[in-house]
């Protein structure tokens, strides 16, 4: 739906431009002719109204050659220029394309607004073409790469080509196994804030608890702490609204799907002095100021200008990605890259892991018997945990030496507790954090045998591969982590299963995502037992990633 809506501006903007292009060196000497200048209007007036008469109903519907495709037909909404719109609009995000893939398989044909034809492929071999073999031939669409480009900034996440594969590089020593071994004590920090603030709310009368606001501050904690060497703090018990936090909730919280029409449709409402706009660009100032100053402090660290006495002056990604130096140059990233790739952290390691383990927690409240069966299993690691020690109260402080007496589960430890494991892969398969992503083609290629024209759109569906019946079986819209004990699900490839994409342009920090949902899941569990609100009804509500609608609202009781 969001992917959708984000093409409408560029797509009203491109047929305008071209329009007036073509026309301008005609009407012209026309226009200054007082004799033709009535033609004149009159050819301004019929000459577009032809062209977008052939371009969105004799091109698009007949001679584009995605036309060759299978597909679910439009009817009469095509007169409309509607295309596939109402179908896609009054559903759940990705479920018509799900029930259009059950129908016509692995690559399919649909129609966008103006009748323009979008191709949607979730064929595994297909998906590791346009993944892999042909990544920089399926871009990021320019309106989609400049809207993150403003919240991320040119970071790792819009980087195309060269540029991609020069940062991709520089950053995989960051995100390496052995570094974030070193990284998983501090992650239990922010969870043991937020089990402490949760219980000071039940403990003064509260029942209710607001899963996604105080997860959101847990992981803000997890990536300041582990990712920059700073504590943010902001899961603390007690703790006032942490700023950078609020500016990510407005930025990734979306808004009402009619004004993210009208704004798709008339993009000089951006600018308006709308509080909608005012507050989304205080927000991305927010993000920047506090980003830079990030960058500044590691500056400083790493120059030895700020010594630091504890091991988070230098072990934290940011302090990392300073010393990092570019092979062939013996050059570093200069500021303005350092904070690309922070506020890409900030947002992949804030947003998505908070979302995952919130939708993990409301399942875990459906479903009481999965959660007893998880709470067992994770006793005999997750108990032991010395909450007294040092570690606790400054986690910036603590050396790597002083860790013993925490008795903190290792890395290994925890992925070897094998129904943890299952619950975390089936809600990142039912629930992907982004369940659609898109490209746009570079140039005429053929694929598989299939021509994609240039410019066309293409999506790339984990919402669909992850659920669809071939590979999950007649359940797969369920949540039933003992599937993955099964034959079915562990046949899913890596193209089947992609809940963080897959090649090159899979999430750089998939294993710090990973360890980070399954320790923050576990302190929890381990602390609440959590029951769902009867008569409320949770929907998935698509902004940049799927959040719950209305917010998760969950009852709890120590355990």
């Amino acid at each position: 739906m969001s992917s959708l809506l984000g093409n409408l501006q560029s797509i009203a903007e491109q047929q305008l431009q071209f329009l007036w292009q073509k026309a301008e060196p005609l009407l012209q000497p026309l226009l200054e002719n007082e004799q033709w200048k009535p033609y004149a209007i009159t050819l301004g007036v019929l000459g577009p109204l032809s062209y977008v008469f052939y371009k969105n109903y004799i091109d698009n519907l007949y001679l584009n050659p995605l036309n060759r495709l299978p597909g679910p037909p439009i009817g009469w909404d095509a007169l409309f220029m509607l295309g596939n719109f109402r179908a896609i609009t009054v559903a759940e995000t990705a479920r018509p394309q799900l029930d259009w893939t059950e129908k016509y398989g692995g690559i399919i044909r649909y129609y966008g607004l103006f009748n323009i034809p979008r191709v949607m492929v979730s064929d595994p071999e297909l998906l590791k073409q346009i993944l892999v073999t042909h990544q920089y031939d399926f871009v990021k669409p320019k309106e989609l790469a400049e809207f993150i480009g403003k919240i991320l900034g040119v970071g790792l996440l819009v980087a195309e080509g060269a540029e991609h594969r020069h940062q991709r590089k520089m950053l995989n020593p960051v995100f390496s196994v052995n570094a974030i071994r070193g990284m998983v004590p501090d992650m239990f920090v922010p969870g043991k804030r937020l089990v402490d603030a949760w219980t000071e709310e039940l403990n003064n009368g509260e029942k209710e608890l607001n899963i996604l606001n105080g997860l959101s501050r847990a992981t803000l904690d997890v990536i300041s702490i582990n990712g920059f060497g700073y504590d943010y703090a902001s899961s603390v018990p007690g703790a006032p609204p942490n700023d950078l936090n609020e500016a990510y909730n407005r930025v990734f919280a979306g808004s009402d799907v009619f004004i993210r029409i009208l704004f798709a449709i008339f993009p000089i409402m951006r600018k308006l002095p709308l509080k909608r706009n005012i507050e989304f660009r205080k927000a991305i100032k927010t993000i920047d100021t506090e980003s830079m100053k990030l960058v500044t402090e590691a500056r400083k660290r790493s120059s030895g200008e700020k010594q630091g006495s504890g091991r988070k002056a230098t072990r934290d990604l940011l302090s990392i990605m300073t010393k990092e130096r570019d092979e062939a140059s013996g050059e570093g990233m200069d500021d303005n890259a350092l904070q690309a790739q922070i506020m890409t952290f900030l947002a992949a390691g804030h947003e998505t892991t908070s979302v995952t383990v919130t939708w993990a927690l409301h399942e875990l409240s459906q479903h009481p018997e999965v959660q007893d069966q998880l709470r067992e299993e994770i006793k005999s690691v997750f108990s032991n945990i010395n909450y007294d020690h040092p570690l606790f109260a400054d986690p910036i402080s603590v050396d790597e030496s002083e860790l013993a007496g925490a008795n903190i589960p290792s890395f290994d430890e925890i992925n070897n507790l094998p129904f943890l494991n299952n619950v975390v892969k089936e809600i990142l398969r039912l629930i992907p954090p982004v369940p659609m992503t898109n490209r746009t083609v570079e140039k005429d290629i053929v694929v598989g045998g299939y021509l994609f024209p240039k410019g066309a759109r293409v999506f790339i569906p984990p919402a669909v591969t992850q659920r669809m019946t071939s590979a999950w079986g007649d359940d797969g819209l369920k949540f039933r982590p003992s599937r993955w004990d099964e034959p079915l699900a562990q046949a899913a490839g890596p193209y089947t299963y992609m809940p963080f994409l897959a090649g090159g342009r899979q999430c750089i920090g998939y294993r710090f995502a990973l360890i980070e949902i399954k320790i923050l899941l576990g302190v929890l569990i381990n602390a609440f037992k959590f029951t769902a609100k009867p008569g409320v009804e949770i929907k998935k509500r698509q902004a940049i990633t799927w959040r719950p609608s209305p917010d998760l609202i969950l009852y709890a009781e120590r355990v």
